[in-house]
């Protein structure tokens, strides 16, 4: 600012008086808008703040080259963590992991998952395709399949099917009997499990502890953070 002058942290000039003026009545500067009074903020909360606002940025900056490779179509490396989804297409699913049985293999039973989401819990890659060990997100709906061996029993009522007490299926997650999911509300709470993916049938919905990636994404829950860190620094 000129010699005599006062300006705002955005360096707009103004004399001393007026800026007096403004800062009592509470009101910004008139160039741009911004305010004139900041409470000092204690040195340990500042530097929290900028500890949280590096973290922030460096995982905005993955995200965004995130969602440059996918517009690549290059393939981004899963981690432990990220949430996953499978191809929808079960034709598609089932060609793909017959021709890559180290990848898991394909039973029909399988079919169910296509089109749900994971978490991953290992990646495994091997000379010819690797393969992804992940879980279905919990509170998904029962996958029932046929009883197919006389006496199971089911982990709630401990009836044993197939019989009238437990009709013929069961959840091949929980281990409930077809009656008693559907007592239940038709939502599994197992955990879930291990399921493994050729890598080529899964895509990216967000990594471990983030916002979505990609058109999944709808509001950017990172940048809207980082913001805020900005602003308590300033």
């Amino acid at each position: 600012a000129p010699d005599g002058a006062v300006g705002c942290l955005s360096g707009h000039p103004m004399h001393a008086s007026c800026a007096a003026d403004l800062l009592l009545g509470g009101k910004k500067c008139p160039a741009c808008n911004i305010s004139l009074f900041y409470a000092k903020v204690p040195h340990t909360e500042a530097t929290a703040a900028a500890e949280m606002a590096k973290e922030e940025l460096a995982r905005v900056e993955a995200k965004e080259a995130d969602e440059r490779k996918l517009k690549r179509g290059e393939v981004i490396e899963l981690q432990k963590g990220d949430i996953i989804k499978l191809c929808p297409d079960v034709e598609l699913c089932a060609k793909v992991m017959k021709q890559n049985p180290l990848s898991g293999g394909w039973d029909d039973d399988l079919a169910f998952q296509c089109g749900n989401e994971f978490c991953v819990v290992n990646v495994k890659k091997n000379e010819t395709s690797g393969r992804i060990e992940a879980r279905p997100l919990l509170r998904k709906s029962h996958w029932l399949v046929p009883i197919r061996r006389h006496g199971h029993q089911c982990t709630r009522c401990s009836m044993r099917g197939p019989s009238l007490e437990t009709g013929n299926k069961k959840c091949k997650l929980c281990s409930l009997c077809q009656l008693c999911c559907l007592k239940s509300g038709g939502l599994c709470d197992s955990e879930g499990s291990l399921f493994s993916w050729h890598p080529s049938l899964v895509t990216l919905v967000r990594r471990a502890g983030s916002a979505p990636v990609g058109d999944e994404a709808c509001v950017d829950e990172e940048e809207l953070i980082t913001k805020e860190a900005r602003n308590h620094l300033i």
